[in-house]
């Protein structure tokens, strides 16, 4: 056996002492991390690479000379490398060698070969189908003589002699970390050792388009960061890796993990070896190691049991070797928290057991290996319980017998079957109860809502007949008014107006000329009377009509113009009488204001309604005023009139003007009267 050291020391063994040498190597010289940089050939070459090249020494079988030697050659970027360090190499079966180079960028990545026989190293391009900027990290020849190569940071191509095929993550290759290992075992199968993704199968090697599987262990391995690979004589791989050695067997999927208590020299395997002998090297950070592979035994199945238990906190009588089986009977309801204690049995050395359980009563599967020896159960509801447990070790062997306690939590009470059915009567009993109360509540209820509605019926009749009654009262009033006073006012303003010209000249004529005008203004008052009372006057658009006619017979008298605005479509909302006649007031007294006050030319008069709200606005170009010190009125209210005739309306009034600037009046109401806006 030969052994590649640090600082670029060779040594060999034979079996009972080691022979050590360093060959005539600059100490300036430094490998690759995870280069393998020492390599005999078959040929007895011995290869080492070096940041500053690859040196060949011939007869590296001679460890006793090999000092005394110098390199036959060195290879490097003036050689046909793409960069000085040389960083894995190989050689296949028809005897050529391979070395990859990497650098500080990858540019410096590449393949070389140089055939047996042959003195120069071929470069490998992307003319030759090689992927650029690849570095190889690990190699493996199939039985038909295809290279497959593995490369740093992932990926993987195979070589048929001619041409490069690509391998990628679409093809379910591992693509992240390191290629770090190949090996094609007894069966021929290709075994890929990735240094992030763990390890993968490829059946058949030899496909057109090789499938691939990742491996998943049923007991799980250490780590998924594999170094390197082997294979023993029983056909079972050892994965070397930065935590020690898992033994994977493909039959069965067992995994037995190997580390430092097992006589490893460090966790982080690097390299590893099966000689002639069928033992096996691993090489580590810290030294060598040798195992000597045993077929599979047959142990016995490991034992378990019981070693303690706890309920609710208070700790249980235990065997003191254990037991394999505890019955707890009946437990209150209050007693639901459990924490039980196991311990697995097993003669063999170094055997590391993991455990699986079940609660039946709450479970249906056992539970996945672990290596913890207690379980806690809190919060159990009332039911009947059987904890199981049972020991499995390395070889996937699980104990025969599994380890109880069995248990059952009593509910309470009043989850009880008796206590439940109990319940059930007294709340049918109450039901039936309450609905006999309730029917006959609701018999009442009806009675008192039949009579209540016959009530109300009475009442809207009384009330529609009032209404009725008091409308032909107002309409006798309001004809009464119209054909007697308003007649006999009318007689009046004509009897003095005839008396007026008859004696006109003389004294008499000023009382009659008073008489005249009082007659026409009571004349004038009594027909807003007898409009404003007048049922059939009630709508809307009755008001509208008579302010429109009396903004016309004014306005047009003096020579304004004016314009009207008036919803159409509200002709039939209904106007209580006293509201109609303050509102037609406040519009008199308003436009008789600007005829005699406001010297305008332009009168805009605005009408509108909206959620039972009545609002009008006018608006003249005349001279203005100062509304906080208004004119004195001339036989109308004025302003403060008109104020409180809005407030008892329940409306807002707003008079907005400046001098030479015209005035606005806004005026809104509500359409009942009493209510507020």
């Amino acid at each position: 056996m030969y052994f590649a050291q640090l600082d670029y020391n060779w040594t060999s063994f034979d079996g009972k002492k080691f022979q050590t040498a360093r060959p005539q190597i600059s100490r300036d010289e430094s490998y690759l991390w995870t280069s393998r940089f020492g390599f005999l050939s078959r040929a007895g070459e011995l290869w080492m690479l070096t940041n500053k090249g690859l040196y060949r020494f011939p007869n590296g079988r001679d460890i006793a000379s090999l000092k005394d030697r110098t390199a036959e050659a060195v290879y490097g970027k003036d050689q046909g490398f793409k960069s000085n360090a040389a960083f894995q190499i190989y050689e296949d079966k028809s005897g050529d060698i391979w070395v990859s180079t990497r650098g500080t960028t990858s540019k410096d990545f590449g393949l070389a070969r140089i055939k047996k026989g042959e003195d120069k190293f071929k470069l490998f391009t992307a003319a030759d189908g090689f992927p650029e900027a690849r570095s190889a990290t690990s190699f493996a020849e199939d039985a038909f003589g295809n290279l497959w190569i593995g490369f740093y940071e992932g990926g993987m191509v195979r070589f048929d002699g001619t041409k490069f095929q690509t391998f990628t993550k679409e093809d379910g290759y591992p693509t992240s970390g390191n290629v770090a290992d190949l090996l094609l075992d007894r069966k021929g199968r290709l075994w890929i050792g990735s240094s992030i993704e763990g390890l993968f199968e490829v059946d058949d090697p030899s496909a057109a388009r090789p499938a691939v599987k990742k491996v998943k262990f049923d007991l799980g391995t250490v780590s998924n960061n594999i170094r390197t690979l082997t294979e023993d004589r029983f056909g079972r791989l050892y994965l070397g890796t930065a935590r020690g050695i898992d033994r994977y067997t493909p039959q069965n999927g067992f995994v037995k993990h190997y580390s430092v208590s097992d006589g490893l020299a460090s966790d982080f395997v690097v390299d590893s070896h099966c000689d002639k002998n069928g033992d096996l090297w691993f090489a580590t950070n810290d030294g060598i190691s040798r195992l000597t592979p045993l077929p599979d035994e047959r142990p016995s199945p490991p034992k378990v049991l019981i070693g303690g238990l706890r309920i609710s906190g208070t700790p249980q009588a235990v065997a003191n070797i254990g037991s394999i089986a505890i019955d707890r009977g009946d437990l209150d309801y209050t007693d639901n928290n459990l924490q039980i204690e196991y311990l697995g049995l097993d003669l063999r050395a170094g055997e590391s057991l993991r455990y699986q359980y079940k609660l039946e009563g709450a479970d249906q599967d056992w539970s996945a290996p672990t290596e913890a020896t207690t379980v806690t159960f809190a919060n159990l509801k009332p039911e009947s319980y059987r904890f199981m447990v049972r020991a499995v070790n390395s070889e996937g062997a699980v104990s025969d017998v599994p380890a109880t306690v069995t248990f059952k939590i009593v509910p309470p009470i009043w989850q009880r079957t008796w206590f439940l059915l109990l319940a059930a009567l007294a709340v049918a009993g109450i039901t039936a109860f309450v609905f006999q109360y309730r029917t006959a509540s609701l018999r009442e209820i009806n009675v008192a809502l039949r009579e209540a509605k016959i009530a109300e019926q009475k009442l809207r009749k009384s009330r529609e007949e009032r209404l009725a009654e008091l409308e032909s009262v107002r309409a006798r009033i309001a004809t009464d008014l119209h054909d007697d006073i308003g007649a006999s006012l009318t007689q009046i303003a004509i009897l003095s107006e005839v008396a007026q010209a008859k004696v006109r000249g003389n004294g008499a004529s000023e009382p009659l000329e008073k008489i005249t005008d009082v007659s026409n203004e009571l004349v004038g008052t009594m027909s807003d009377i007898v409009w404003s009372i007048n049922p059939e006057k009630d709508h809307f658009s009755d008001l509208v009509q008579r302010m429109r006619r009396f903004a016309a017979d004014v306005l047009t008298a003096k020579g304004l113009e004016f314009r009207f605005l008036a919803p159409e479509h509200e002709g039939d909302t209904v106007v209580s009488s006293n509201i109609r006649r303050e509102v037609f007031l406040i519009f008199k007294e308003t436009v008789n204001n600007i005829v005699k006050h406001a010297e305008a030319t332009r009168v805009r008069i605005e009408l509108a309604v909206d959620n039972n709200e009545v609002a009008f606005r006018i608006s003249d170009n005349g001279i203005g005023f100062d509304p906080e010190n208004p004119r004195p009125s001339s036989g109308g209210h004025g302003i403060g009139g008109m104020r409180n005739r809005v407030e008892q309306l329940g409306g807002k009034l707003l008079i907005i003007s400046e001098k030479d600037s015209g005035t606005t009046v806004s005026l809104s109401f509500p359409l009942v009267e009493g209510s507020n806006i």
